[in-house]
């Protein structure tokens, strides 16, 4: 737990190939989100929001 960073609770990722086993710490991206989750702390109030746009400064993708 320790070498992985990984905290009592926290979901790892199993990992067999051939004849090795590995834990992974689960990437926040693959985490299950439920929507209640997501807006678990939202109470109604409304915000203001302005849109920007940027240009490419380097080699992204747009």
């Amino acid at each position: 737990m320790a070498a992985l960073g990984a905290e009592k609770g926290e979901q790892l990722n199993v990992v067999i190939e051939g004849n090795r086993v590995f834990l992974e710490k689960t990437p926040i991206a693959e985490e299950e989100l439920t929507f209640e989750a997501l807006f678990k702390d939202y109470n109604g109030e409304s915000f203001q929001a302005t849109p920007h746009e940027f240009e490419p400064i380097g080699n992204e993708q747009w």
